[in-house]
């Protein structure tokens, strides 16, 4: 889910609480996927839409021809439309102009509107100023711990998160989009941030899989730094354990504590190790730039010393669990890169309290200028990573900012770190690979007088054991023993019988799971079969109707790009599954599958190219192929009841209920 943070304009403060569409439903043969901001008064608000623009006679709804899925929100925005409250919805000829021109002229209904009541002030002005003003964060000449961010009533407080969709910037929107730092955010000139990963909560709770318990804390009332705490199961009243502080990564603007991939991956690494863990929750650039996140990480650090002798705060899990002598900093990715930092100033500025056994660097993000290794090969993904630094860290030194490039003259010395062991992780599959390898190879040289460890995963890509796309099947599986949380698991469901499945993307996520599976097997589950419904594989060379259709094939060429950037293209195997380098079908989990297409779909020869290779391969399954002439792309989705949707679902059912 993607989320956006907002605020009212100066023309609509006071005019009543700020509220936030959060559920749509479908709008006929349309499914709005946008949460469109409104700003209404009383528990049930309309949408508010003032005139249109001067231009906004039926010429200009031409513009819409190129976005009939496109949420609300950027429509309005495309025909310059300003908000302000209307008695109602329904009885605005404009909204009705708009959402007919947009073939969404469908009645709308909300299921549920959430009201954010605390006004919150814009980034307003031009990206210029913009700029500028984060620029007051750090200049060249202050140390990274010196900065303070100057007071402005422009820059933005702690902001609420409220998800809008994700479209690619078109010309029409250059008026509005500021700057874009893909894959992670998008920035609009009127100082919406629009968040697009790692927006996704889940609460501190019992994991009943590792029997660890978690649990929030806010740990700097003034700053709203708050942390998530993890204790392992069966920990006997006043026994010590190690104590892990990590901060979790996301380019220094994305992700929390609360991210699923963090929480998940934390409570296995706290059950395995038999740890306390504090992950901390430093606030993002850009409503924070750094070096806010290493100034909120070392005060957390702070926080913790505050129980080491017994008082501190309230936390008795800190108090009655920890040993203070065995203290390590973990993080991944930008964590690991704040781990590093911390490291270097606890080294010159111990805190008391506190002994430092060790630094977990799980992927480390760090930089520069001059490309090495893979980075001279893969020139798209390192024109990606260029460009983040500067996003949220400005200065006249680029990526050979110290903070980012810890080996350019200036940086401090590895031998200060505070500890006498680290361990570096790297993937072998990620751009920062090579970078994390050189982190290793200057701390062995530096005169440290530690040990450092160095551990590359061949295969993998950058943070691959957080991103585990088998989490949901072991969590299916964590039932199978009558164990789980789910009843509905536990009493009803056969595991000795399970299907994957998935339509489009979906199919494609199927079939790779499907393989990975295969060779790593999920304990407590037994894989029958897969439904394939027109399934999403793409490649460079064109084939079927794709020679014959050079519009939709423009279109579909440009998606993979957008969604998982490499030198590869479209001949990437996660996309491609059929060029050299991919794993063979031959692997599949299972015994059947079934492989649905429609006549129509741009997609169509790809899934019986997907079809004609399982049967010409080395496995050992049944598979079937189904094709529904005269229909276009999962046009069972959008029509359900319809003969052809009803004559492919009985399929489907059919396939599942064999012997």
């Amino acid at each position: 889910m993607n989320q956006v943070s907002t605020s009212p304009t100066q023309s609509n403060v006071g005019i009543g609480p700020q509220y936030f569409v959060t559920e749509p439903t479908e709008l006929g043969s349309n499914l709005l996927d946008s949460h469109t901001l409104v700003n209404g008064v009383g528990p049930n608000p309309d949408f508010h839409i003032e005139e249109l623009s001067p231009n906004s006679s039926s010429s200009n709804f031409s513009v819409l021809e190129w976005s009939v899925d496109m949420g609300m929100a950027q429509i309005f925005q495309a025909l310059s439309i300003k908000q302000k409250v209307c008695d109602d919805f329904d009885a605005s000829p404009h909204v009705s102009k708009i959402l007919k021109a947009a073939g969404m002229a469908e009645a709308m209904a909300y299921k549920r509107i959430t009201p954010v009541t605390k006004e919150r002030k814009l980034l307003h002005d031009s990206s210029t100023s913009y700029s500028r003003r984060r620029r007051k964060a750090r200049t060249s000449s202050q140390s990274l711990f010196e900065a303070r961010i100057a007071p402005s009533e422009d820059v933005v407080d702690d902001v609420s998160l409220v998800p809008i969709p994700v479209h690619p910037v078109h010309e029409e929107f250059d008026d509005y989009v500021s700057q874009e730092v893909l894959p992670y955010l998008r920035v609009y000139k009127d100082g919406t941030i629009e968040r697009l990963a790692g927006t996704d909560v889940v609460p501190a709770t019992f994991d009943p899989k590792t029997g660890v318990i978690s649990k929030d804390t806010v740990i700097i009332p003034e700053t709203g730094v708050s942390a998530r705490l993890y204790r392992p199961k069966l920990t006997p009243a006043h026994k010590k354990l190690p104590l892990v502080v990590y901060f979790h990564g996301g380019a220094f603007c994305i992700s929390s504590v609360s991210d699923p991939f963090y929480h998940h991956s934390l409570n296995v690494l706290v059950s395995k190790a038999n740890i306390v863990l504090v992950s901390i929750d430093y606030r993002l650039s850009p409503e924070h730039p750094l070096p806010t996140a290493y100034a909120d990480s070392y005060a957390a650090l702070q926080w913790v010393a505050s129980h080491s002798g017994g008082d501190g705060s309230a936390e008795d899990w800190l108090k009655d669990n920890v040993d203070f002598d065995k203290v390590f900093l973990a993080g991944d990715s930008a964590g690991a890169n704040i781990s590093h930092h911390i490291a270097i100033r606890v080294g010159s500025d111990p805190i008391q309290g506190l002994k430092f056994h060790g630094i977990l660097m799980i992927h480390p993000y760090f930089w520069g200028e001059v490309s090495i290794g893979s980075e001279v090969t893969d020139p798209v993904r390192k024109a990606m990573v260029d460009c983040w630094w500067g996003f949220v860290c400005p200065s006249d030194k680029g990526n050979d900012d110290p903070l980012i490039n810890p080996f350019v003259d200036g940086s401090p010395s590895l031998s200060g770190l505070c500890c006498d062991r680290v361990i570096v992780c790297v993937a072998g599959k990620d751009i920062l690979r090579d970078r994390g390898k050189l982190y290793y190879e200057s701390l062995v040289k530096s005169g440290w007088q530690g040990k450092v460890e160095y551990v590359e995963i061949e295969g993998e890509d950058h943070v691959f054991h957080i991103f585990n796309p088998c989490a949901a099947l072991q969590w299916v599986a964590s039932h199978s023993g009558g164990c789980g949380a789910e009843d509905w698991l536990k009493d009803n469901v056969d595991f000795d019988k399970v299907f994957l499945a998935g339509d489009s993307a979906g199919a494609n996520i199927s079939h790779h799971i499907a393989i990975r599976v295969g060779s790593d097997p999920i304990q407590g589950l037994k894989f029958h079969g897969i439904l394939m419904i027109h399934p999403y594989f793409w490649g460079e060379v064109s084939i079927g109707s794709e020679v014959t259709d050079p519009v939709r094939k423009a279109m579909v060429d440009c998606w993979w790009g957008f969604v998982c950037p490499s030198d590869k293209g479209n001949d990437d195997p996660l996309i491609n599954p059929f060029v050299d380098g991919s794993p063979s079908l031959s692997g599949l989990c299972c015994d059947r599958v079934i492989v649905c297409v429609a006549g129509k779909d741009i997609l169509r020869d790809r899934g019986k190219l997907y079809y004609e290779s399982l049967v010409k391969s080395e496995w050992q399954g049944k598979v079937e192929y189904v094709e529904i002439e005269g229909e276009d792309h999962v046009f069972h989705i959008f029509n359900p009841w319809c003969e052809k949707a009803l004559k492919m679902i009985n399929s489907l059912a059919s396939f599942i209920n064999q012997e």
